[in-house]
C-alpha cells in the first residue's frame, strides 16, 4: 500500500494547520472522536491531533493499474472524499518529549487493514527530517503484536525479549523512565539459536 501513488501523496499535518473544512472536521468529531474511549483527551487536544489526509486530486495522476481511493475506501467514505476533496485516513496524538524522541499517545486508523498507521508514522518522521524517532509511550495488550512487528522485535515467529530489552536499554533515561511497555515485555520470549537447531 505504501507504494501506491495516492498514498504517497497523502499528507500528514496537525488539524490546526490542515486547512480542512469546518464540515469535514465536524463529521470527523461526530463519527470518530466522540466514539473513541479517550474522547475527552482528543477533544481537549483537537487542534494538536495529527491527521493523515487523502487528497481527491491525487487520483488525476494515477497510472494504469494503480489503485484509486474508490478501491480503498468504503462507498460511504469515498462519497465523503468526493464531497470535501479530502478524507482523514488516520490520526494520532503526539507528545514531543525532546529533539530526538516523540511519544505516540493515541494512534488509530479510520480505514483499517491498509497500513495507514505505519504510513502516518513514517510521514511524521519524514516531516522531522528523520531526526525524531516516534515511539508509543504505552503499549497495551491489544496492540502488543502490532508494535512488536513495527519495531522489528519478532524473531522466529515470537517476540524476542532480548531485542525488546536491548531497544529499551538504548533509550535515554528520560525516555526509558516514561514508557509503559510491560505488556510487550510480558508477552515476549527468551529466544536463543540453540532452541531452533
Amino acid at each position: 500500500m505504501e507504494n501506491q501513488w495516492i498514498v504517497k501523496d497523502a499528507i500528514v499535518c496537525k488539524i490546526k494547520n490542515s486547512g480542512l473544512s469546518f464540515e469535514l472536521l465536524q463529521e470527523f468529531i461526530e463519527d470518530v472522536i466522540y466514539k473513541h474511549p479517550n474522547n475527552s483527551i482528543l477533544l481537549k487536544e483537537l487542534s494538536n491531533i495529527y491527521v493523515l489526509v487523502a487528497l481527491k486530486g491525487s487520483e488525476v495522476y494515477l497510472r494504469e493499474g494503480e489503485k484509486s481511493w474508490k478501491d480503498i475506501l468504503t462507498e460511504h467514505q469515498y462519497e465523503k472524499l468526493k464531497k470535501h476533496n479530502k478524507f482523514i485516513l488516520a490520526y494520532m496524538l503526539v507528545e514531543e518529549i525532546d529533539d530526538h524522541y516523540h511519544f505516540i499517545e493515541i494512534l488509530d486508523t479510520i480505514v483499517p487493514a491498509n497500513n495507514f498507521a505505519r504510513i502516518m508514522i513514517q510521514k511524521y518522521e519524514y516531516l522531522n527530517d528523520y531526526k525524531v524517532k516516534l515511539i508509543p509511550r504505552e503499549i497495551i495488550d491489544t496492540s502488543v503484536y502490532y508494535w512488536a512487528k513495527y519495531l522489528t522485535f519478532i524473531s522466529k515467529g515470537e517476540i524476542d525479549k532480548d531485542e525488546v530489552l536491548r531497544f529499551i536499554n538504548d533509550l535515554p533515561d528520560t525516555i526509558k523512565d516514561q514508557i509503559k511497555w510491560n505488556c510487550l515485555i510480558d508477552k515476549s520470549s527468551d529466544i536463543s539459536d540453540d532452541e531452533f537447531d
